[in-house]
């Protein structure tokens, strides 16, 4: 027993060894054990005699004899953890008198982190310590240096606290859950939950308390609010309150689900109700007047639509059958805002585009199809839907499709003859109609683009649509929109490359194009007269 204190790390781990054979072998008598205990014990009568090779001997008794151990052991480790708040009094002669002078308390963060060390290996019942080690540590972090290598960002307190808290982690997670509107208790659950070995256990715990998630975080109206005024008043501190139906309590819970799936990235596609609640708060009134008013919010209201955003793509990545989730995100990029919604564009290209299958690339095409026939997205919606998804998506799918038989295979897969009429029929020629979502120039500029990479690349499957291919892109010609016009003059400059067309009207074509050069449009001029030429 009294090796398992000694410096000596080899005979430490004799000793131990020792010990645990022991135990296998024979049952230890009381007597005997308590006599052999004694010596360490009795150390831990005053916060003084305490020194690391101690507790860290404490520590491997614990791991063997953790049963033998009486709880309030748990009760002296926080009454001694207590000394590094409360400095001790003692008396100074000053002058003849005396005088109370305050001794500051304890400095050795090391051993206060070992004490907490200890606690996960105290026996079951240790679970009464749950919310006053984690009050008691939040305390001592505060206290820490604000900078160095010991501070309360850099706290050697956590770990230690993470370990007994996976050994609750039903306890933990209710919690912690009910202080998500407070600071210094939901950071540090993030903290905990972000260590890869020490948080396992409350991960795990947390992803399977969806439900409990939902009610603490995303039920509005609170259940008895108005019944403890300084908490909901703590629950709505420095927000602006924008939109209304939500509250710090609410915007930590959406943090904590994205955190969540950062290390669990399998998880929300298997919670519906979840996903059902977050689409029911991107769907909301209160967060597109809080988009719009974006210049007013705080922090955790200003990345509301970016942290949903990333729960919806993370749902879509797992589960590629959501097609309606890539088109219903694209409001985002409708509304000026400081956030960064890269991340979506660079999905878009690096996942859909790249990585998704034929089968898969049709749905999504199919989808914004219907889209636009049933006038489901506004305008800028669509133009979004074309930039950002339909147009890169088929820049992948049709690349080399020339020169390699199995990527022409794979690009009929995608861009079927079914596809190829309802891009024709539905989009191209109701461009011009008033009543049509695509009469803005902007969305038929991405027309103008979709038909022309359409051309390039398969004309043997649109020679049947060539009609009315030549009189969208001809129309356009005539266009007073400088983009409009130049596109137009692109397309059909590719549309005379891929059919046969009398000399006259592409002569006719080649002048008017150099007659309507513009120099911020040199690059669309090259590359119409290269397609003539």
């Amino acid at each position: 027993f009294k090796s398992l204190t000694s410096r000596a790390v080899d005979v430490v781990q004799i000793a131990k060894e020792g010990l645990k054979r022991v135990i296998q072998l024979q049952s230890l008598s009381k007597e005997l054990l308590q006599s052999s205990l004694r010596p360490i014990l009795v150390n831990l009568a005053h916060y003084k005699n305490l020194t690391m090779p101690l507790l860290v001997g404490l520590e491997r008794l614990l791991e063997l004899l953790s049963n033998w151990f009486n709880p309030t052991l748990g009760e002296k480790l926080l009454e001694h953890l207590r000394r590094w708040l409360e400095p001790e009094i003692k008396a100074a002669a000053v002058g003849g008198g005396q005088q109370a002078q305050a001794r500051p308390p304890p400095k050795d963060f090391k051993i206060a982190a070992a004490m907490i060390n200890l606690f996960h290996l105290l026996p079951q019942a240790a679970g009464k310590f749950l919310e006053p080690l984690v009050q008691l540590t939040i305390q001592l972090e505060v206290v820490l240096p604000q900078s160095g290598i010991h501070s309360e960002l850099n706290s050697l307190y956590r770990k230690p606290l993470a370990k007994f808290l996976s050994r609750y982690a039903a306890d933990t997670v209710d919690f912690f859950l009910a202080r998500l509107a407070q600071p210094a208790y939901f950071f540090r659950l993030l903290d905990m939950i972000r260590m890869e070995t020490e948080g396992e256990n409350i991960r795990r715990e947390l992803a399977a308390s969806a439900a409990k998630i939902i009610a603490a975080a995303f039920v509005w109206p609170r259940p008895g609010a108005g019944a403890n005024p300084a908490a909901d008043a703590e629950a709505m501190e420095g927000l602006s309150g924008i939109g209304g139906g939500s509250d710090l309590t609410a915007y930590n819970g959406l943090k904590l689900v994205t955190v969540l799936i950062k290390s669990m990235p399998e998880w929300l596609h298997t919670q519906p109700e979840l996903v059902a609640v977050l689409w029911a708060r991107w769907r909301s009134d209160a967060r597109v007047a809080r988009l719009k008013g974006e210049e007013m919010l705080a922090l955790p209201e200003l990345l509301e639509s970016k942290r949903l955003a990333k729960c919806f793509i993370n749902v879509a990545s797992r589960d590629r059958s959501q097609v309606s989730y890539l088109f219903d995100i694209l409001s985002v990029f409708g509304t000026r805002t400081r956030v960064n919604f890269g991340f979506v564009e660079a999905f878009y290209t690096g996942e859909v585009a790249a990585k998704y299958s034929p089968a898969e690339r049709h749905a999504v095409l199919m989808h914004f199809l219907a889209c636009f026939k049933q006038r489901s997205l506004s305008a800028p919606e669509l133009v979004s839907a074309l930039q950002l998804v339909v147009l890169p998506m088929l820049e992948h799918t049709l690349l080399e499709v020339a020169t390699d038989p199995v990527k022409m295979t794979e690009a009929k897969l995608v861009v079927t003859e079914e596809a190829v009429r309802c891009i024709v029929v539905d989009l191209l020629e109701t461009a011009d109609d008033e009543s049509s979502p695509a009469h803005s120039e902007t969305l038929r500029i991405q027309l103008l683009r979709m038909g022309t990479l359409l051309i390039q690349n398969i004309p043997d499957e649109l020679v049947r649509h060539r009609k009315e291919l030549i009189k969208f892109g001809w129309n356009h010609l005539k266009s007073e929109d400088s983009g409009s016009k130049q596109w137009a003059f692109v397309n059909v400059c590719h549309f005379l490359e891929a059919y046969q067309a009398p000399e006259k009207i592409v002569l006719q074509v080649f002048v008017a194009l150099l007659r309507a050069c513009q120099p911020e449009a040199k690059e669309l001029v090259r590359q119409g007269l290269g397609a003539l030429t």
